[in-house]
C-alpha cells in the first residue's frame, strides 16, 4: 500500500457541520430567527439526498422564498467562512499515513467551488500535503473513471497500490476495487459486499495498521 485516496462529505466530516453554519450565517443576514432551519437537522443525510435544491425546500418549508433569498444562500455555499472539524480520529490516520510516507489525497463530488470551499474550512494538519481536487475538475463526478485515473495521475500512484475510504460503496470505493484496490467505508451511508465497514476512525486505523503490516 502506497497511498490512501478519501471521499470528504460524510467520510472526513459531517457535511450538515457545513450547512449548519450556512443557514446560521444566513438567519442572521436576515434577521430570521436562529431555530427557523432547525428541523433540516433532525433528518440532515436523507433531506439533503433527497431534495436536489436543499436551499429551495427549506426557503419554502418556512414560508420565506425569494429568488434573492435563494442567491444568497447559494453565495454562502459556495463561500460561507466557517471552521470545520474533522471526524475523532481523522487526524491521527493521516499522522500515522505521513510517518509512514504514504500518499494522501482527497477526490469529493458536488459544486467545485463549494467543494474546494469546504476543504479550505476543514480543519487538519499537514492538509498543505494533501493532494486534493472536486471530481468536476477532473472531468467528471465519481464514479467516473475519468476522475479517478487523473486523480491517480496527480497523486503518482495505482490503483492497486491505493486503499479507497469513503461512505459510499458505488461512489467512492468501486472503481477501485475493479483496478485492484482496496477499499474501507467509514460512516457508510451505502454498503459494498466484502467490503470491511467501520464506525470510527479509530477502528479503521487499527485496521489499516495491520493492513500494511
Amino acid at each position: 500500500m502506497r497511498a490512501l485516496l478519501f471521499d470528504l462529505d460524510n467520510t472526513l466530516y459531517p457535511e450538515s457541520d457545513y450547512f449548519r453554519a450556512i443557514f446560521s450565517q444566513f438567519s442572521q443576514n436576515e434577521g430570521l430567527s436562529p431555530e427557523s432551519f432547525a428541523f433540516l437537522f433532525n433528518d440532515f443525510d436523507r433531506i439533503r439526498f433527497m431534495q436536489r435544491d436543499i436551499f429551495r425546500y427549506a426557503l419554502n418549508q418556512v414560508g420565506e422564498f425569494t429568488e434573492a433569498r435563494h442567491q444568497a444562500l447559494f453565495e454562502l455555499f459556495v463561500g460561507v467562512n466557517t471552521e470545520l472539524c474533522p471526524y475523532e480520529g481523522v487526524q491521527e490516520l493521516i499522522d500515522w499515513a505521513f510517518s509512514k510516507n504514504l500518499r494522501l489525497g482527497v477526490l469529493t463530488n458536488g459544486h467545485i467551488e463549494a467543494q474546494s470551499n469546504k476543504w479550505n474550512c476543514i480543519t487538519l494538519r499537514g492538509k498543505e500535503q494533501i493532494h486534493f481536487a472536486p471530481a468536476r475538475l477532473l472531468g467528471a463526478d465519481k464514479p467516473a473513471a475519468l476522475s479517478f485515473e487523473e486523480m491517480m495521475i496527480q497523486m503518482g500512484c495505482r490503483a492497486e497500490e491505493t486503499l479507497f475510504i469513503g461512505d459510499r460503496f458505488g461512489n467512492d470505493i468501486k472503481w477501485g476495487l475493479k483496478q485492484g484496490g482496496t477499499g474501507a467505508m467509514v460512516n457508510a451511508h451505502e454498503i459494498g459486499e466484502g467490503v470491511p465497514s467501520f464506525e470510527s476512525f479509530q477502528e479503521l486505523l487499527g485496521w489499516v495498521k495491520r493492513l500494511n503490516s
